[in-house]
């Protein structure tokens, strides 16, 4: 069972009927606004082009997006009737998985600007997680000059990880998805308040406070 099966539980098995060519089905009536996914992607990114390119189509028909990646939907144990009957849970998700690049079955066409950790993290496997995602990013950031006392609890660790980074001009900061875990995510200080900015439609919520 997928991780997004499991947090919504096993799609029903239900026979659809055949969409009508007349109706559009990018979307169906939601109260958030989705149309500045890709914004934020190129701000999470560091404008990668493939990554900003996958979430406009994305926010623009949930369905292409759904058949151009469906091995990784498999992979998740993800179902397409998760966007007809969780479509805001859902894009926030979808959203937050594939920036991180959880689950990707090929990490250089689908890198990690991401880090997917556990809510208790050992410091370690953190700091191996951003190293990679900073030099995803092209972040010349040394994580070797953080001093740790070694029994930090997982977030005082990302807050002491993120003291240093804001002194080199950078923030940590994670996508609240209401879950046991962190999607973290390292941008440059200047952007913060765009990105806040553009995730109120969406009702996403970017949070630097650990």
């Amino acid at each position: 069972m997928g991780i997004l099966e499991r947090i919504f539980g096993k799609p029903k098995e239900e026979t659809l009927p055949e969409p009508n060519k007349n109706i559009s089905h990018e979307a169906p009536e939601i109260a958030c606004d989705f149309s500045r996914l890709s914004d934020m992607a190129a701000i999470l990114t560091n404008n990668a082009e493939k990554a900003v390119s996958d979430m406009a189509l994305l926010s623009r028909d949930y369905n292409a997006f759904f058949s151009a990646h469906s091995e990784w939907f498999e992979k998740m144990g993800y179902s397409i009737h998760d966007f007809r009957n969780n479509y805001n849970e859902t894009m926030l998700l979808v959203f937050a998985y594939w920036l991180c690049g959880y689950g990707a079955a090929d990490e250089e066409a689908s890198p990690a600007f991401g880090a997917y950790i556990d809510w208790k993290e050992e410091t370690e496997e953190i700091i191996s997680w951003l190293e990679k995602v900073t030099e995803n990013l092209g972040y010349p950031i040394d994580f070797g000059e953080i001093v740790f006392n070694g029994d930090e609890f997982t977030d005082k660790a990302l807050n002491t990880i993120n003291s240093h980074l804001n002194a080199k001009g950078y923030t940590l900061l994670y996508l609240n998805t209401d879950g046991d875990c962190y999607h973290l995510f390292v941008i440059k200080n200047e952007d913060h308040d765009r990105l806040t900015g553009l995730a109120i439609g969406a009702d996403f919520s970017f949070i630097r406070e650990f």
